[in-house]
């Protein structure tokens, strides 16, 4: 999947990691502008990007960064995949069933669906600490080595950039542990039915 998907922009280097964002272009809810601040960093740390998603012009702040993440497609074409304008959730799926790392690094986030479906097809999600994304994901702990995924510290850039460092150098260094925390993202994704489930557990008490 991944090699299928990198061939199709020109890309051959399949064994470097591959690092999505899938999700409507916010620079408020959704950190598009904290994304877009630490992009460069990671590309310079060997990961490629593919963002997939729309947003609106109307929104401030919106076109600045858009600019931006042409100009950094410009300065590293065979690092960042820029899929925007638009949504498709076959290209969506596509791009999910071939990523490494999956980010969601909203302000706020009531159920997190976007991140919910990158850790059904396996994805390390990267996510803030806000509503439903937490709930879904156990943060790394180096003492114990146990997890799903990473929660930054905070909303800011730095601590985004800080924390999918970190799973890069996993990645890269010990592909063993990145491997299982991609087997617990896909086999500790709830799905409806738990949290049904928990609900009445809920009202029942």
């Amino acid at each position: 999947n991944k090699a299928s998907l990198l061939e199709q922009y020109g890309i051959k280097d399949f064994d470097r990691p591959l690092i999505s964002y899938i999700h409507r272009l916010d620079p408020l809810q959704k950190g598009f502008q904290q994304f877009s601040e630490v992009i460069s960093d990671l590309v310079k740390d060997g990961a490629i990007i593919i963002v997939h998603g729309q947003g609106d012009p109307s929104l401030e702040g919106f076109e600045t960064i858009e600019k931006k993440l042409n100009d950094l497609r410009d300065q590293f074409p065979n690092n960042i995949i820029l899929e925007t304008g638009y949504y498709k959730d076959s290209i969506a799926q596509k791009i999910l069933a071939a990523s490494d790392i999956h980010i969601t690094p909203s302000r706020f986030e009531p159920g997190g669906y976007s991140n919910l479906h990158a850790m059904v097809f396996g994805n390390v999600p990267i996510v803030t600490p806000t509503g439903g994304l937490i709930d879904a994901v156990q943060s790394f702990n180096s003492a114990s080595g146990i997890a799903n995924g990473f929660v930054t510290k905070d909303f800011s850039a730095e601590s985004l950039r800080s924390t999918t460092l970190q799973a890069l150098g996993i990645y890269k260094n010990n592909h063993n542990l990145f491997t299982s925390m991609q087997t617990r993202s896909m086999v500790t994704t709830p799905t409806h039915i738990d949290m049904a489930k928990k609900y009445n557990q809920i009202y029942q008490l």
